[in-house]
């Protein structure tokens, strides 16, 4: 009942940093699914503070050094309160679901902002992690080679001195990075500077003398120049897997995307790697695991196919193409055949899988969200979209099996 939700949200909302957003102290977690919650608490209810704990979390995120300001996307967590200082490490999954939170955000307020996000965090996917043939590679390093010493260190791809800026810039344009972005000489990060948003734009325009419109023309030049150097130093080691599951979250990350922004190519991008799934991660209508070096290999487990088959199902509601939920509707069937439990829900591995002494049924949304999470999901967005009682059965048996989960830890 919505009793379970309102108490879910006011837990949530106990957590919440009104500082610098976000939940708890440190480190900090991007904690999609919590923001997911209650952007959809918001709409359900018009609680202004759960929309506030989701634009002040996000606000801060994409003011902080997590997002990387020169070439887009986002750091894997901030070890600190501020969302400053980050492990740089660069995970597909994370830059999926940061993708789909302020894309929602957007629909929800209307900031332009958010959108410049998602614009900003899929181009960097584009250039740096898409595969031949349109899959997405897995992850970037944290570390990378400090030139001329020979051995690797955290961030330094991604940091930057004041002689380093102005070399590159020239004064003019190296003081705008100083205003906007707070670069000092003693640094932020063991002597070096991560680039964030250290004033704002007005700030930073008064400061000036630019308008607003030139400012954000000239950061615009500036962060390419850096970008274009920056590809000069050692890049980070590059985790070209491709694993079925992420991609069906950056799939939907995609999809949802060109749909809201009314942007063919962005959907043409999701287009393109599903196709590459079905095309090379599929066997006897079995889904794959992983491929890399041309081999696709491993059985799938639930993750791979629960996300990618939200992925399929966002495909076909951004086109229509019919093709797209015929392959959804494939899939599923296979997922409630190996992988359904009769008492509801799903297990993570097939039951045709190797055995195990357990069959675990994830139920845990952390860093990801749980297989189950997004099952149920999807059965029932296909059953709305057929009126398929039959699927909207197994879903209600599914929170039925969950509902101790649900509710047992339901605050007074």
């Amino acid at each position: 009942p919505p009793a379970v939700l309102d108490a879910a949200a006011r837990r949530m909302l106990e957590d919440y940093d009104e500082e610098w957003g976000g939940f708890g102290r440190q480190p900090k977690f991007p904690r999609t699914s919590s923001l997911d919650f209650l952007l959809r608490q918001h709409r359900r209810t018009g609680d202004p503070a759960t929309l506030l704990a989701v634009t002040g979390t996000l606000d801060a995120m994409a003011a902080g050094g997590i997002r990387d300001h020169v070439g887009g996307g986002f750091h894997r967590y901030s070890v600190d309160r501020r969302w400053l200082v980050p492990h740089f490490e660069k995970m597909l999954y994370d830059n999926a679901l940061i993708t789909t939170t302020y894309l929602e955000a957007f629909r929800v307020t209307g900031d332009p902002a958010y959108a410049a996000v998602v614009r900003e965090t899929l181009d960097y996917v584009i250039r740096e992690m898409t595969a031949p043939g349109g899959a997405f590679f897995s992850a970037t390093d944290a570390d990378s080679e400090v030139p001329g010493t020979g051995h690797q260190e955290e961030g330094w791809f991604f940091t930057w001195t004041p002689a380093e800026l102005e070399e590159i810039l020239g004064a003019e344009d190296a003081e705008i990075v100083r205003l906007r972005h707070g670069s000092t000489p003693e640094g932020n990060f063991e002597g070096r500077n991560i680039l964030h948003a250290a004033s704002s734009i007005p700030e930073v325009s008064a400061a000036t003398g630019l308008s607003e419109t030139q400012l954000h023309t000239r950061l615009a030049a500036i962060h390419a120049r850096l970008y274009e150097n920056r590809g000069q130093r050692p890049a980070p080691l590059l985790d070209d897997k491709i694993l079925t599951s992420w991609n069906g979250l950056m799939i939907s990350a995609f999809a949802q995307a060109g749909l809201v922004l009314q942007d063919p190519e962005l959907t043409g991008k999701a287009a393109a790697a599903a196709d590459f799934i079905l095309a090379h991660l599929r066997e006897n209508g079995r889904l794959l695991r992983t491929f890399r070096n041309g081999v696709a290999r491993e059985d799938a487990v639930l993750d791979d196919y629960a996300f990618f088959i939200a992925g399929l199902l966002d495909l076909f509601e951004a086109t229509g193409e019919l093709r797209w939920l015929d392959a959804a509707l494939a899939l599923q069937d296979d997922q409630d055949a190996r992988f359904g439990d009769s008492a509801g829900g799903y297990f993570f591995a097939a039951a045709d899988a190797e055995a195990l002494l357990t069959r675990e049924k994830p139920t845990y949304d952390g860093a990801r969200p749980a297989g189950n999470s997004v099952a149920l999901q999807n059965l029932l967005r296909i059953a709305t979209l057929l009126a398929d009682d039959t699927r909207r059965g197994r879903a209600e048996q599914g929170f039925a099996a969950f509902s101790e989960i649900l509710t047992k830890n339901r605050p007074r």
